[in-house]
């Protein structure tokens, strides 16, 4: 992606402000300094930024909440190393301007409240969301009505809840679970049969790994599901300006 000279001087990351998209995926030893020293003069500087992706480990003490300062922002990434920061959810909640439209929060577990307090806040305007949680934070992720992809990370979740999802979240087109060793192929053939007998008109396809799904009982996939056994590391492409490098 192209930086201008003044960027390409000022900012070791893949920032292109003619497109007003901010990317960092550089290994960066000392995160503190780093963000301090090129993301806070970024988001000083480019506030016309809609897309914000920081794949690089923030330890304990960056302000990231910074980040939620650019009025036109829609896009943020980041990848936290240690518990989300409340300054973080008074930020968004209190974001100037455009609001979110693509989440995603990576590295830390999430608590049910932080989740809650995060929903409440984008009910209205999150497409795509990627978290982690212990448990399942069912109610107020079935608040995301516009919801279009969601990823996520949570051990607890069973089969019932999953069609929760699938039930309840009207637009979900992609749905990515990590670690859900309590899955089982009931839930596909349940799903199957709802989304045909409710004429749902939308493909879900749904990607899924560490389950205890026995995978030559998955029923075949049809025009209206796709159900996919995905690797530990391996990507899934999430909707929106988000890169598909992280999911």
């Amino acid at each position: 992606m192209p930086r201008d000279d003044e960027l390409r001087k000022e900012c070791p990351a893949c920032a292109d402000p003619m497109n007003d998209k901010y990317r960092e995926m550089l290994i960066v030893q000392k995160k503190r300094k780093h963000f301090e020293d090129y993301v806070e003069p970024v988001v000083d500087k480019f506030m016309n930024l809609i897309s914000f992706e920081y794949g690089v480990p923030l330890i304990r003490g960056v302000p990231y909440e910074k980040v939620l300062k650019l009025e036109k922002l829609k896009h943020l990434y980041i990848w936290i190393h240690s518990s989300l920061k409340e300054e973080f959810l008074d930020a968004l909640a209190k974001k100037p301007g455009d609001t979110i439209e693509s989440l995603s929060i990576k590295g830390a577990y999430l608590t049910t409240s932080q989740v809650e307090s995060i929903c409440n806040t984008l009910q209205l305007s999150l497409e795509n969301f990627c978290v982690w949680c212990r448990e399942v934070p069912l109610e107020h992720l079935l608040k995301l009505q516009k919801l279009k992809s969601l990823h996520i990370k949570m051990p607890s979740i069973t089969n019932a809840e999953v069609m929760e999802l699938i039930k309840d979240l009207p637009h979900l087109e992609i749905l990515n679970m990590r670690e859900c060793q309590l899955l089982t192929e009931e839930f596909v053939s349940e799903a199957l049969d709802w989304l045909t007998n409710n004429n749902k008109q939308t493909k879900l396809t749904i990607y899924v790994q560490g389950s205890a799904i026995n995978w030559k009982e998955i029923p075949g996939n049809g025009h209206l599901l796709q159900v996919i056994e995905k690797q530990e590391n391996e990507p899934v492409p999430m909707n929106g300006e988000l890169s598909d490098q992280y999911n």
